[in-house]
């Protein structure tokens, strides 16, 4: 099973729970779907550093393009003679998203002393 996702009889459904509350994600027609709900959520909620997202397989149905960074650290994987999975491209995405709210963060913080 996936993380998040449950069977209701009727349906799928996902949910997860940010800052101690449960987070209704919706109902899907298969678990897949709803995994990809709750991914979509944790990343959204910063907490993807904090636990291990589903790895769906066969997801890949949309382009992304890796910066300098990320194709360096699936590099290195690859030269592990490690297959880099899904799993450890979203980790890539995710630190990097991670980074970029972090830099904005700290960007309006150093706005708003030095106003």
């Amino acid at each position: 099973g996936y993380r998040g996702v449950y069977w209701t009889g009727k349906c799928w459904q996902a949910s997860c729970f940010i800052n101690g509350k449960q987070k209704y994600l919706g109902a899907f027609l298969s678990p897949e779907q709803g995994a990809l709900a709750w991914n979509q959520a944790i990343v959204d909620a910063d907490l993807a550093e904090y636990t291990t997202l589903n790895d769906v397989p066969g997801q890949w149905r949309f382009t992304i393009i890796l910066g300098a960074e990320e194709r360096t650290m699936l590099a290195e994987l690859a030269q592990e003679d490690m297959r880099p999975s899904y799993g450890d491209m979203i980790r890539v995405l995710i630190r990097r998203e991670y980074l970029r709210r972090k830099a904005a963060k700290y960007e309006a913080q150093h706005e708003q002393v030095s106003a």
